[in-house]
């Protein structure tokens, strides 16, 4: 049995209705696919929209779920979820109606440890204009991103992250209060 970690995420609202109905149902979708089982939810969390702050702030929710399946086979589902719920793809890191993240999967390295570290090491510049053409797991930016960090420590704080080597709580422990302060459970 394979256990992860997703987190979900908007800035706009979708056809559905508003930002929280739109996530809320994009739970619900999950919790129906056969044979995801949901675990465990965490709050809500509002953070400022990146890299352009001037756009709507996002909300994010986190869920741990398990299952049989495949990263690949979970990725497909989410894809047809976000598909569904109106999400298109125009650029990276724009608004968007819903976004589901793979944040891990296990202990699991995907593609290959080489290709993780590459995508945790590039530059705020490069990621902005680079796109992985394939899953790597866990998230290459789960270190950078605190709307996935304080979900993660809710739902797994013991989790330890393979290149790290630190636990959920550890990565957000050593994060500088005055950014943790951009982040607002609501």
């Amino acid at each position: 049995m394979n256990e992860y970690v997703l987190i979900l995420g908007a800035n706009m609202p979708s056809k559905f209705g508003d930002i929280l109905t739109t996530l809320q149902m994009c739970i619900e979708h999950i919790k129906r696919e056969e044979p995801i089982n949901l675990i465990s939810q965490s709050k809500w969390y509002e953070s400022e929209s990146f890299p352009d702050k001037s756009k709507p702030t996002f909300i994010n929710v986190g869920i741990k779920i398990i299952s049989n399946l495949d990263p690949y086979q979970i990725l497909k589902i989410i894809d047809e979820i976000e598909k569904g719920f109106g999400r298109i793809r125009i650029s990276r890191w724009d608004s968007r109606v819903c976004d589901i993240d793979i944040i891990y999967c296990n202990k699991k390295i995907i593609p290959t440890r080489n290709i993780l570290e590459k995508w945790m090491s590039l530059k705020i510049e490069e990621q902005l204009i680079k796109t992985p053409s394939s899953l790597i797991l866990p998230h290459p930016r789960i270190q950078d991103r605190l709307f996935f960090l304080f979900p993660l420590n809710e739902l797994s704080p013991n989790w330890r992250h393979p290149i790290l080597g630190k636990t959920a709580k550890e990565i957000l422990d050593s994060i500088p209060q005055n950014a943790i302060d951009v982040v607002k459970v609501i």
